[in-house]
């Protein structure tokens, strides 16, 4: 962090404070926030670096999003959840509307979508946010890939207990 802090120092310095490297850095501090888990300052960072981009990138850019889906899986992380829920939303809009390929960031948003709707006793919400990530994975990497069987053993049980009535076929289809 201490690199990252002088980093930012300079190209404040160097550009001011709104110049997208600036974001750029922030971004990079917040997720060493996130990494020690200082949620208040991993926050604060990122949504410094989210008014940068704001400020400089169209909406729905990917690394708007990128942001966006970030800071609301740390606003679900200190219990935000309202919070997270309208960022998560936003990104899913934009990523519908652009036809966006599924890539990590997509998938960690769905599962962190999922685990909102689990502490919000919303079991089909969280049910559907887990096969959204599910099915992301699978497009990223393919179903016989490790990371795509990890995650299904992980997110399996609460897919089974929660899965609304009926829909095992397609569960069972995604991973054919």
């Amino acid at each position: 962090l201490m690199l990252l802090r002088r980093a930012l120092h300079i190209r404040e310095q160097q550009y001011g404070g709104q110049h997208p490297q600036v974001g750029d850095v922030l971004l990079f501090m917040s997720a060493q926030y996130v990494a020690k888990e200082r949620w208040p300052e991993a926050e604060d960072t990122l949504r410094r670096s989210l008014v940068i981009a704001e400020k400089h990138l169209p909406e729905g850019h990917p690394d708007r999003l990128l942001r966006m889906g970030r800071l609301a899986g740390i606003l679900l992380k200190v219990s935000k959840q309202g919070k997270a829920e309208r960022l998560f939303q936003a990104v899913d809009t934009f990523r519908k509307s652009a036809n966006m390929k599924a890539d990590n960031e997509t998938i960690q948003i769905a599962l962190d979508r999922g685990h909102l709707y689990t502490q919000q006793n919303q079991p089909e919400k969280a049910s559907a946010a887990w096969m959204q990530g599910l099915i992301a994975l699978r497009e990223e990497v393919g179903p016989h890939h490790p990371s795509t069987s990890t995650l299904l053993d992980l997110c399996l049980e609460p897919l089974c207990k929660d899965w609304p009535s009926g829909s095992s076929d397609l569960l069972e289809a995604v991973f054919a």
